[in-house]
């Protein structure tokens, strides 16, 4: 949270905390509740946003299974190969540094989804610096959003789609840092 060297820091420290908890193999729902309860017991950052997914190799039919934990992050977007555009949110949980008992011993914790994705299907990742933009409606721009990539080309490659939704969607003046990240998934 915030634009500054602080946040960008704290985010560094966040990701390197992330990618070791990962490393384990855990469930998406315990890695993120353990880099909370390490933010939240070392004071790294107030709050942060993240999804953590984990793409299993793809099966004899190329479908392949994604499993997910959210906190607080925009929900990831699924882009059949038919076309049929999904928002990922299942089990969404409060963002990381917000509820200090949330996965602690006795605790509730984040729990996880998972969703099999078929083979030529475009999965994508975004931050809230292509929605929430300062004067402009957040719930629109996210519906621009997810018609932009609902009316993506069947077949695009993802620096296609990528192309597209960059050129609808993209904040100008750009405020805050937006980062995207699409996947084509081939068998």
């Amino acid at each position: 949270m915030g634009h500054d060297l602080s946040a960008a820091a704290a985010m560094g420290q966040l990701r390197g905390v992330l990618r070791s908890y990962a490393w384990d193999g855990g469930a998406p729902g315990s890695v993120l509740d353990r880099c909370d309860q390490l933010v939240q017991g070392l004071e790294m950052a107030s709050m942060a946003t993240a999804v953590y997914a984990r793409l299993e190799p793809p099966a004899g039919n190329g479908d392949r299974v994604l499993h997910y934990a959210n906190a607080g992050h925009p929900a990831p977007l699924l882009l059949t190969r038919e076309g049929e555009m999904r928002r990922l949110d299942a089990h969404s949980s409060p963002m990381i540094g917000v509820v200090p008992e949330l996965g602690r011993a006795g605790g509730a914790g984040r729990t996880g989804a998972r969703v099999t994705l078929p083979a030529g299907a475009l999965l994508l990742l975004y931050t809230d610096g292509l929605t929430d933009v300062a004067g402009e409606d957040a719930d629109e721009r996210s519906d621009l959003l997810e018609r932009t990539l609902a009316a993506a080309p069947a077949g695009a490659s993802a620096e296609e789609v990528l192309d597209l939704l960059l050129a609808a969607c993209e904040p100008v003046p750009l405020r805050d840092d937006v980062a995207v990240l699409a996947v084509r998934l081939t068998g």
